[in-house]
């Protein structure tokens, strides 16, 4: 009966971890992201084109993609001109 515990208990602590352990990973990622594009713009001294370019190769290297939850920006009247 001890045994069978035990080995329930040990279950459900990996099914906990494992559940929980990308978590952990996806936030890492996220803070390297940012990290290394602040120090682009840190050394650039501004945010402009080198910044655009870096983030676009951190998602590529991460495999990150953009997800708007609600409503999308609404296009600029001139543009649908």
């Amino acid at each position: 009966m001890d045994v069978c515990l035990l080995v329930l208990s040990v279950a459900l602590v990996l099914a906990l971890v494992v559940r929980i352990a990308p978590v952990f990973v996806a936030k890492q990622n996220l803070d390297v992201f940012a990290d290394e594009l602040v120090r682009t713009a840190e050394i650039n001294g501004r945010v402009g084109s080198a910044t655009n370019a870096k983030a676009a190769d951190l998602r590529r290297k991460q495999g990150l993609t953009r997800i708007f939850h609600g409503a999308t920006p609404a296009k600029s009247s001139s543009a649908t001109r």
